[in-house]
């Protein structure tokens, strides 16, 4: 209950102001007390009584996860930057699942909790886009040879190439609109697969690692700019995440982020 009302206060953030409340509400204040609840709340049972409440834990975790989505840090802390919790969140959705929850392979989140498939199935018809998949192992296969990222590379190589074809589909044209939803839980099943190895480097702000998350977000908003009225709490974060992590790499890594960056300058114009 504490998760859905820090939820709710947060949505109530986020919608327009059309009219004066009586008495004002502070529903920033309401959030962080009902987050606190539900976080403490939570950890509790996690740590003491998951696999008797595998289906009430894992409506908390979406709940959590969906906050923590919508929640942006405008002005990060210089020392987690480019923080990203939903690996925390999502990943441990996983770990509910493969303790046996039922009720999570008959939901609208199946897609989410299916077993790894080599690619997304949900859109057979299209094509692999070569254009970030080519630069991305140009400019990985140029590294100096006394790079630090030399010895990451087959990570970050699996990992682009499990996105190829995420990052192909965001771009298809006439997917209607249940095939860009089953899309959109794709990606988040994506983040969710993501080996332990791959998220201790984003942990670490390791460059090339949040190059391929910015590639991730910057995919996730193309399709989101095309869902009408839901998902309202993913919205604002792609755009953030792919601004936060050039800030935070720099100018250096300009040439690396040429995709991410134009594909949010394209949804952003189609939307205005």
């Amino acid at each position: 209950m504490h998760a859905i009302l820090a939820l709710a206060a947060r949505h109530l953030q986020e919608a327009p102001k059309t009219h004066e409340s009586h008495p004002p509400y502070e529903y920033d204040v309401l959030e962080a007390y009902h987050l606190q609840k539900a976080l403490s709340n939570f950890s509790q049972t996690f740590s003491h009584h998951a696999h008797a409440n595998q289906d009430a834990m894992l409506a908390t975790s979406f709940l959590l996860f969906f906050h923590v989505s919508s929640a942006l840090n405008i002005n990060p802390p210089q020392a987690q930057p480019c923080e990203d919790a939903s690996f925390t969140f999502l990943r441990g959705i996983q770990s509910i699942v493969a303790a046996g929850s039922l009720i999570a392979h008959s939901g609208c989140y199946r897609t989410l909790v299916a077993a790894p498939v080599p690619s997304p199935v949900i859109v057979p018809q299209a094509e692999v886009c070569l254009e970030p998949g080519s630069a991305f192992i140009q400019l990985i296969s140029n590294l100096p040879p006394e790079s630090p990222h030399i010895k990451n590379r087959e990570i970050y190589i699996e990992r682009f190439e499990s996105l190829t074809l995420h990052l192909s589909a965001s771009t298809a044209h006439g997917l209607k609109a249940g095939a860009l939803e089953e899309l959109l839980f794709s990606f988040l099943r994506w983040q969710a697969l993501c080996p332990p190895a791959f998220v201790g480097l984003v942990k670490a702000h390791d460059a090339i690692a949040l190059v391929v998350l910015a590639h991730y977000y910057a995919a996730v908003g193309s399709v989101l700019s095309r869902v009408d009225n839901k998902w309202w709490w993913f919205r604002k974060k792609p755009r953030h995440m792919v601004k936060t992590i050039g800030k935070y790499i720099g100018p250096a890594w300009a040439a690396w982020l040429e995709w991410p960056r134009a594909a949010v300058q394209r949804y952003e114009n189609i939307q205005r």
